[in-house]
């Protein structure tokens, strides 16, 4: 039984490292999309017509930022269910035969219990926010109030709801899913010391 669930933990950090690795991916390519298109608009030859493209950063935002969060997410509760569930199934079979301690997976908790670690929740949530709103922000004020196109087309006007609408859906997901991940951990981890 202890090697079946030694496989489950095995299986399980190596979903984990693929997830990181998509997360973090997705921030460098976001990064590259928008400076690609910033560029684009701002430096290459001067024309309105392109300027629109401006306003898919909202949308590009929006669906990178949703596959970063879910991701994240996943990682949050792969990391859970081995604290919680997968390390006490695994220390009830491990025999006791001396009193050294016998907690399996020690840096699962361990790295949690780091007292900077709030600190570095909060500037990763910033760092998100930065990197999946701020160029959703930037992108609309530059089309409207630097670029100022000439007309306002129906179209334009449903774009720029679709936009705004999109941005405030970011903001919220994006702030909202690390929050209350970190109250859900808060709250299993005060169950389970009980």
């Amino acid at each position: 039984m202890i090697n079946i669930l030694l496989e489950e933990y095995k299986a399980l950090k190596s979903e984990q490292l693929a997830r990181i690795k998509t997360r973090d991916t997705l921030l460098y390519i976001s990064l590259s999309i928008f400076g690609a298109i910033f560029s684009y608009v701002l430096f290459g030859e001067s024309s309105n017509d392109k300027s629109i493209v401006l306003l898919t950063i909202p949308t590009v935002s929006f669906i990178l930022g949703w596959t970063y969060v879910a991701n994240d997410e996943k990682i949050s509760q792969i990391g859970r269910y081995i604290r919680i569930d997968l390390t006490p199934k695994i220390q009830k079979l491990i025999p006791i035969t001396d009193n050294l301690d016998t907690t399996v997976f020690g840096w699962e908790p361990y790295h949690r219990s780091d007292p900077k670690r709030r600190a570095r929740k909060i500037l990763q949530v910033s760092v998100d926010l930065v990197a999946f709103i701020v160029p959703s922000i930037v992108s609309v004020v530059i089309y409207f109030f630097v670029l100022k196109p000439d007309d306002s087309t129906i179209l334009l006007k449903y774009l720029t709801y679709w936009d705004m609408f999109l941005l405030g859906l970011t903001i919220w997901f994006v702030a909202y899913f690390d929050h209350s991940e970190r109250r859900k951990d808060s709250r299993i981890e005060q169950e389970t010391k009980k």
